[in-house]
């Protein structure tokens, strides 16, 4: 859990683009050291290695990474295992690859482009994962084979 102090902790993106609340993160949330941990264990408990050079991270755009979890990190004193330090950016892969507008921005956004159905049983961020891989997929069955870019 979180401490009990009123902090904000959420940028103002993350309030304009997410379903994310501040009473969700100081109700259910949990340290950023704890939440790395837990998703190393994660992978590793699916025999995953996420050392191996097979694995990647796939995000949507360069904010969850880039502008977010490695300044967050370095103003914690977290090291991040050097698997956060490449990530496949499927907004930018997605655009490529079906010669998108600029204006697809979200996955929300990507699903209807693709005429797709949106996940709509689980919470937020589970439905965005869900609903990402499904974009990986239909991506894949339409041809994209390469390797998406880091």
């Amino acid at each position: 859990m979180m401490s009990e102090h009123a902090e904000t902790v959420l940028s103002e993106h993350i309030l304009a683009h997410s379903e994310l609340t501040e009473e969700v993160v100081n109700e259910k949330g949990v340290s950023l050291g704890n939440a790395l941990m837990q998703f190393d264990e994660y992978v590793r408990s699916l025999q995953i290695d996420p050392c191996s050079p097979n694995f990647c991270l796939v995000t949507d755009g360069q904010f969850p990474l880039r502008q977010c979890l490695h300044p967050e990190s370095c103003s914690k004193n977290i090291d991040l295992a050097p698997y956060y330090n490449t990530f496949h950016d499927l907004r930018k892969d997605f655009r490529a690859f079906y010669s998108a507008p600029d204006v697809v921005n979200s996955i929300k956004e990507m699903i209807t482009y693709l005429s797709m159905t949106f996940d709509t049983e689980n919470e937020f961020y589970v439905k965005e994962a869900k609903d990402m891989v499904n974009i990986v997929h239909r991506l894949i069955a339409d041809g994209k084979c390469s390797a998406i870019t880091k």
